[in-house]
This record gives C-alpha cells, sequence and structure tokens, in this order.
C-alpha cells in the first residue's frame, strides 16, 4: 500500500500487487454534501498492452452511496483533440 499525502485534503491510497506491480486499488475520500465524507473505492482490472503501456480496460468504483462499473471497448493514446472542445460556451 502506498499513501500519497496532497497538499490539502485527506491521504489517498493505493494498493499494488506485489508480483505484477500493477495497481489493485485506490480508495480516496470525498465530501459529497448529501452525505458528508463518502469512502470510495476504485478497482482497475482487464489490464491490455497499448502501445507498450498496461491499461485497464474495466474500472469498478464503490462507495456507501453508489456503484459503478465502466468497462472500455477501446482506448486511443495521443490522438489529436479539437481545441473547441475546450472553450467554454
Amino acid at each position: 500500500m502506498l499513501v500519497f499525502q496532497p497538499p490539502s485534503g485527506p491521504p489517498i491510497k493505493q494498493y499494488v500487487d506485489a508480483a505484477t506491480f500493477m495497481p489493485l486499488r485506490t480508495v480516496i475520500k470525498a465530501t459529497v454534501p448529501q452525505f458528508g465524507e463518502v469512502e470510495q473505492n476504485a478497482d482497475p482490472s482487464d489490464f491490455r498492452d497499448l502501445d507498450g503501456v498496461k491499461v485497464p480496460y474495466k474500472l469498478q468504483i464503490q462507495s456507501s452511496v453508489q456503484g459503478l462499473t465502466m468497462t472500455f471497448t477501446k482506448i486511443e493514446q495521443n490522438v489529436t483533440v479539437d481545441e473547441k472542445l475546450f472553450v467554454k460556451q
């Protein structure tokens, strides 16, 4: 387990597999106005090689107030992004 302490806010815990060095879980605490402080777990899985980098194609996020699973079918790196996407409207 690694503990990251940002300049402000609660620490972030990252659990890493001792054999593969891949992240297993990230634990953060977030303040939600309706519920107060909530601990949230993010569990990446289905790591695949993408241009020499292992990338998780599945991410499960769980907390006491919600659960979410994201499964990616396509991930691209270093693609051109239209600058218009970043303009406030």
